[in-house]
């Protein structure tokens, strides 16, 4: 399992951020994870084989990137000022790439080395018998979001204000079951294989309890 939490704040105070040249200053927390999970069972027999695997992916994330007060915060009290001459980015953001493969597989066959006399006897019917199962779950699950905001402050900015939140998480789950039965009178050979994936994530942009000034520029949310 992965919990993470990245955040990228400037709390509430009086802060003047100035540049003579033309540029974009950046308040950014981005949360990069992979993940990787390879699980395989095989069993080998010569009458009965069970293969099995199991393969989970499980990732949890709180991404902020935020002026003045956390989102989660019980105080409603704005105060301190954020002044800029430049553009600002206040952005949030969850990416990369997790994967969950699983394979399983079964083999029963009569051995070459013994007497072919010798084995497991069908009841009732004088001959061999065999049986193969195999089966595997293959899952990855992500939870959590990515919040961008201003909130319990005064801002007053002379260019453009742009606040973003994304999450472009990449996701592969692969699950495979194989079954090989060769015995001489009765085979039974089953096999089966699920892969799932479950993504509940929020992605905020808000302005809270703000008052903003822009004096020559937009504001993106």
């Amino acid at each position: 399992d992965i919990d993470n939490t990245t955040k990228a704040s400037v709390g509430q105070a009086d802060v003047s951020i100035t540049g003579s040249a033309a540029g974009t200053y950046n308040i950014s927390a981005i949360d990069y994870s992979g993940a990787l999970n390879i699980t395989g069972g095989v069993a080998m027999a010569e009458n009965v084989g069970v293969g099995a695997a199991v393969s989970m992916t499980d990732i949890g994330r709180n991404t902020q990137a935020y002026i003045g007060l956390d989102k989660d915060s019980s105080n409603t009290t704005r105060k301190g000022t954020f002044t800029t001459n430049q553009n600002l980015t206040v952005k949030a953001e969850n990416n990369g790439f997790l994967q969950a493969h699983s394979l399983s597989g079964a083999k029963v066959s009569e051995s070459k080395q013994k007497d072919p006399n010798e084995g497991q006897d069908a009841k009732g019917e004088g001959g061999k018998y065999g049986v193969g199962i195999s089966g595997n779950v293959s899952m990855t699950e992500i939870t959590g979001g990515a919040s961008a905001y201003i909130n319990g402050i005064t801002f007053v900015g002379e260019k453009d204000l742009t606040i973003s939140a994304a999450d472009t998480t990449g996701i592969m789950t692969v699950a495979g079951a194989l079954v090989w039965v060769a015995q001489q009178d009765a085979s039974v050979g089953m096999a089966g294989a699920v892969g799932n994936n479950y993504k509940s994530t929020t992605t905020q942009e808000f302005n809270r309890n703000v008052d903003v000034t822009l004096n020559d520029g937009k504001m993106d949310v």
